[in-house]
């Protein structure tokens, strides 16, 4: 009966022996399962106002505290920021100009193309050759 449990004993060893063996030699390749790495562009980031109107700016432009920015002979998104007063020229192309909480300036372009101006509620924003959106 020793002798059985002796020898039951050596092969329940030499069996975890294997199992911890071959699992140790496995290597689980490294994934990126749930993480994603994709560009962001203008029309990503467009309010939806802009993007219904036909819309899909490829630039962006940021205005800087009490500048003046004119946008590309393409479609743009210009961004005003907060606080300060920017005027925001648009230029060619289909434009989206989005007022900040300044006294900003939105300024469609005159060279053809759908130009919208989103004055985010505040009222000290002037516009010019744009379609007025309110949020």
């Amino acid at each position: 009966m020793i002798l059985r449990l002796a020898v039951l004993a050596a092969v329940l060893v030499l069996v975890g022996g294997i199992v911890y063996a071959f699992t140790a030699t496995n290597t689980v390749p490294a994934t990126q399962a749930g993480q994603s790495s994709q560009a962001t562009g203008a029309a990503q980031i467009a309010p939806a106002a802009c993007i219904s109107r036909g819309v899909v700016p490829t630039t962006i432009r940021v205005g800087v505290a009490n500048s003046t920015v004119s946008g590309t002979a393409g479609s743009d998104l210009m961004l005003a920021t907060n606080g300060a007063n920017e005027v925001l020229n648009g230029n060619k192309g289909s434009d989206c100009l989005v007022a900040g909480s300044g006294g900003d300036t939105l300024n469609g372009g005159n060279g053809g193309g759908t130009d919208v101006c989103i004055k985010n509620g505040n009222a000290n924003v002037t516009t010019a050759s744009c379609t007025v959106v309110l949020p």
